[in-house]
């Protein structure tokens, strides 16, 4: 299994002509799998993406992780180095 996790202001998923799914900016998740893989694969690459350090601490170094940096933007705190809006 593989992953590549990328910023991006906006995604879609189309399937055909149909668009199944979309988000504006956020992180976006590319995963590949082949038989044989396992579902503990799939356990240790998710823990693998989000133990990952994407969000900036408050002293602005990428030191906080998706589950920190995820609650501290849900509880309403801007990203520590974001433009106003």
């Amino acid at each position: 299994m593989i992953a590549l996790l990328q910023r991006v202001t906006e995604a879609t998923v189309t399937v055909g002509d149909r668009i199944v799914g979309a988000i504006g900016p956020g992180l976006l998740c590319f995963a590949g799998a082949e038989s044989g893989d396992d579902e503990s694969l799939v356990d240790r690459l998710v823990a693998k993406v989000l133990s990952l350090r994407v969000f900036a601490d408050d002293a602005g170094k990428m030191n906080l992780d998706l589950g920190l940096g995820a609650a501290a933007r849900i509880r309403g705190s801007p990203p520590v180095n974001s433009a106003p809006t």
